[in-house]
């Protein structure tokens, strides 16, 4: 008798642990591409294209990686610049519950220009994805990083996700 209790016990608690068919499945890690223009106003004005993936690192949140070029001004003179950032986006509507989906930026960007040779800054801000067409998406951005940088960003999405 005792061993018949252990054995209903043990299926009940199998049965349990399982996922019910209402949950949300986690998301997949994946690894996609991101492409971005960006203009920075502050003592030196830049405007840069750059690319990079983004990973989803959870149900919310996601850990870009990115790479960009491009001018910056100051004083009547340009000269190239560059970019390498990682950023971490938190996402209020992962699943694309709402047509619009709003989310936080936070991150830290290494940027080269001859006016200012290398300088780190943290970047803080946040952003709004538009409705998704297929699998991938346009995200509108405002962030400080050494200025105020505006943001039109494409990326490939998960579909039902952000």
């Amino acid at each position: 008798m005792p061993r018949a209790r252990l054995s209903i016990a043990t299926a009940l608690l199998i049965a349990a642990a399982t996922p019910a068919l209402g949950q949300t499945p986690p998301a997949r890690r994946r690894v996609l591409p991101e492409l971005r223009a960006d203009v920075v106003t502050g003592d030196v004005t830049t405007a840069q294209v750059s690319a990079g993936v983004h990973v989803t690192s959870g149900t919310y949140f996601r850990v870009a990686v990115l790479a960009g070029f491009g001018r910056a001004w100051n004083d009547g003179s340009s000269s190239d610049s560059y970019r390498g950032e990682i950023q971490g986006r938190f996402h209020m509507d992962p699943l694309r519950s709402t047509r619009f989906g709003l989310y936080g930026i936070g991150g830290v960007a290494a940027n080269h220009d001859t006016f200012r040779d290398w300088q780190s800054r943290l970047v803080l801000g946040a952003g709004v994805e538009l409705p998704a067409h297929g699998r991938s998406t346009f995200a509108i951005e405002a962030a400080l990083a050494g200025g105020l940088r505006l943001t039109l960003a494409t990326r490939r999405v998960p579909l039902g996700r952000r």
